[in-house]
């Protein structure tokens, strides 16, 4: 695990992910909430009233999450294109000499 990486244990499954920042995990705290109190009022509680709310709830935290997922694909990508980049520059550099 590099400086900039952080590790983000789900309390329920022990399951870990690394992100590549503290403000990815500090949003996958905040979908995995959004994602308990989905869970709550759409399976648990039930009520007529409620269950659109509920829906709802779940409908943005699966949005928020592939949006999140999609967002880290793309960073990643980044990352990669820069470090070839400057691999290529350095071999330049390296054939000139």
């Amino acid at each position: 695990m590099k400086n900039d990486e952080y590790q983000l244990k789900c309390p329920l499954c022990q399951a870990t992910a690394i992100v590549p920042h503290k403000s990815y995990a500090y949003t996958w705290i905040g979908l995995i909430i959004i994602g308990s109190l989905a869970f709550i009022i759409f399976y648990i509680l039930k009520p007529i009233l409620v269950f659109p709310i509920g829906l709802i709830l779940l409908c943005l935290c699966g949005l928020a999450a592939v949006g999140l997922i999609f967002y880290t694909i793309q960073d990643k990508k980044k990352v990669r294109n820069t470090i070839k980049q400057k691999i290529r520059a350095q071999e330049r550099s390296n054939n000139e000499n």
